[in-house]
């Protein structure tokens, strides 16, 4: 949808703010944030990804009454 904010979801962010911002991409979240241990973040991808997921819809979706 034209005009829709873009969010980036990764394993790990490589990008600068500069490079998101040129993108056009609002914001980026990664699983390394949450789990930074690689091993572990690869054995729990679904849940982490799952947590990632509500503390994004908290964010960027609007309050449902």
């Amino acid at each position: 949808r034209a005009g829709a904010p873009v969010v980036a979801v990764a394993g790990r962010r490589a990008l600068t703010g500069e490079q998101l911002r040129k993108a056009r991409i609002q914001a980026a979240y990664a699983l390394a944030d949450i789990e930074p241990d690689e091993e572990r973040r690869v054995r729990r991808t679904g849940p982490l990804l799952e947590q990632l997921t509500v503390a994004i819809a908290d964010e960027w979706l609007p309050a449902r009454p």
